[in-house]
C-alpha cells in the first residue's frame, strides 16, 4: 500500500536533513496512509509518530519504548506548521545527529 505523497515528502525531508542512515521506517499503522512511525538507529528508545493533518500540517508524537517491546506511552505531542518544525522534534527528542 503506498502512502499519501505528502508524507514521502517528509520522509525524504528528513532523509535529507539527517542523513539516510540515521533512522528507520518503522509502519505499525500500515492502513493509515497518513502517518508512519520513525525510530533512530543509534537512540532506539522511542518512537516518533508523524502524521499529515493538511498541505502544510504534521502532528508528531514522541512515544517511550514499553519494558515488554510493545508501544509505549506518549511523552510529547507536536503540532507543527513546517518539514523544519517535524525536523526538530524528530531530532530532538530521538537524538538524531545531523548527517549521521
Amino acid at each position: 500500500m503506498l502512502k499519501d505523497p505528502r508524507l514521502m515528502s517528509v520522509l525524504n525531508y528528513l532523509r535529507e536533513r539527517l542523513g539516510e542512515r540515521s533512522f528507520q521506517v518503522e509502519d505499525h499503522w500500515e492502513a493509515d496512509l497518513m502517518a508512519t512511525g520513525i525510530r533512530s538507529l543509534e537512540n532506539p528508545r522511542g518512537l516518533a509518530y508523524v502524521a499529515v493533518n493538511g498541505d502544510d500540517r504534521f502532528t508528531v508524537i514522541i512515544e517511550a519504548d514499553a519494558p515488554d517491546g510493545s508501544v509505549g506511552e506518549e511523552i510529547a505531542n507536536f503540532e507543527c506548521g513546517s518539514l523544519e518544525d517535524v525536523c526538530r522534534a524528530i531530532q530532538d527528542f530521538l537524538a538524531i545527529e545531523r548527517g549521521a
